[in-house]
């Protein structure tokens, strides 16, 4: 895409400098708007592209730190800025804050009490269930005691994960088991056992039979007054981890039914600007069951809406300077859109744990096909996938070619 030259004064800043932030970056760089990338890393995605100006934060979780980070950039630039989140920890900070940043900057946001009920995932589960929204059964323990009683009452297979994502569950759960998936009672309580999790907070739900291909989403934009100016389809190919991971391959698609239930999902709940639905759909009973929302920020998946024609991030930018805005909801149908650095990950994993050959494992790739890091007209930040891809394979080739020697010697 050509960059544009526009009358757009306002920058923007971007908290957070990973795949989800460079999707924001270049849509609002290539339009010609001044971007800040506000992170801790000057060597991740964000940070390294030419559409953007990198501002250092020592730790984007500290609100001190960002709070007093946000201030300079304010002082120093003189004029009002458009602010994007990347993370749930991002808007809970912004919301709080909303009265002091106002003064220096423009964000569309629901209401404090709203960005808890829904970011909070137990009550994110008391607000599906008042209002009859589908959703996997879902059950709450904090401690050994807890996990005994549900653990008689959980329908098998079952997924753990915790309520908040804490630096001890970090360090105790592998980076790769981004929830656990338990098969009975005996391997719950075994594996909660293990990862030493009996006395956290921690979410137990039904696990919702299929593959990667059967969860969906919905990207979507509501202005001030709770109305959708922007609605995206779209379905996951293929996770990392599989079934429980990070969107690494993905496609746009149309679904009505989709649309409407995150319509009303999202409007019952008093959703405004940015947001979206993830569902899996659940072939027992034929229905989508809504399995998490996201409130106030960006979504990792917005990379293919603005691919596939319907810049949801730009939509964003419009509506907090208060320029009029239209629904949109025209895209491209059928755009894979791939996530290289999970990717990567996916190929180097589950080509050795399943087998597959390389023409099944790129299958997906068939078709019109995007990018979330790689741009012709922004390479920085695909050549660094590069070099860190080439560290990658360099370390798995080094554990592979032992194993294959030693199954050449054994088989001689």
């Amino acid at each position: 895409m050509n960059k544009k030259s526009n009358s757009h004064h306002i920058p923007a800043i971007v908290l957070g400098v990973d795949v989800s932030a460079l999707n924001v970056i270049r849509s609002l760089g290539r339009r010609g708007i001044k971007v800040y990338a506000m992170g801790c890393n000057p060597y991740d995605f964000g940070s390294l592209s030419r559409y953007a100006e990198f501002i250092f934060c020592e730790n984007l979780n500290d609100e001190e730190k960002v709070m007093s980070t946000l201030s300079q950039i304010s002082k120093n630039a003189e004029k009002r800025m458009v602010i994007f989140c990347t993370s749930d920890l991002h808007v809970l900070f912004i919301s709080r804050n909303r009265e002091i940043l106002k003064k220096h900057y423009d964000f569309v946001l629901p209401d404090h009490n709203i960005i808890e009920t829904l970011i909070d995932k137990k009550n994110l589960n008391g607000f599906a269930q008042k209002h009859g929204f589908p959703a996997p059964k879902t059950f709450f323990s904090q401690n050994e005691s807890d996990i005994h009683e549900i653990a008689k009452t959980i329908h098998y297979p079952c997924v753990v994960k915790p309520l908040y994502r804490t630096a001890y569950w970090s360090q105790n759960v592998p980076p790769e088991k981004k929830v656990l998936k338990a098969d009975s009672a005996v391997d719950l309580k075994q594996k909660i056992k293990e990862m030493n999790i009996a006395n956290q907070s921690l979410i137990l739900q039904e696990w919702i039979p299929g593959g990667d291909e059967q969860v969906y989403f919905c990207l979507a934009y509501f202005n001030e007054e709770g109305q959708p100016l922007a609605l995206f389809n779209g379905r996951k190919l293929r996770q990392y981890p599989p079934l429980t991971g990070v969107t690494s391959v993905a496609e746009s698609i149309q679904n009505k039914v989709l649309s409407s239930l995150a319509v009303d999902f999202l409007k019952t709940g008093g959703c405004k600007g940015l947001c979206s639905v993830e569902f899996k759909y659940d072939n027992r009973d034929n229905s989508f069951k809504i399995t998490e929302p996201t409130i106030g920020r960006v979504d990792l998946q917005e990379g293919i809406s603005t691919q596939a024609g319907l810049d949801i991030p730009f939509i964003a930018y419009q509506d907090a300077i208060k320029k009029s805005q239209y629904f949109q909801s025209d895209y491209r149908i059928g755009l894979k859109w791939i996530n290289e650095p999970f990717e990567l990950n996916a190929f180097l994993t589950q080509r050795r744990i399943n087998g597959y050959s390389a023409g099944q494992f790129f299958q997906p790739y068939h078709g019109q096909r995007s990018f979330a890091v790689m741009a012709w007209d922004d390479p920085k930040p695909f050549l660094f996938f590069l070099k860190r891809a080439g560290e990658r394979g360099g370390q798995y080739f080094k554990k592979i070619v032992p194993m294959f020697r030693e199954k050449v010697r054994t088989s001689d």
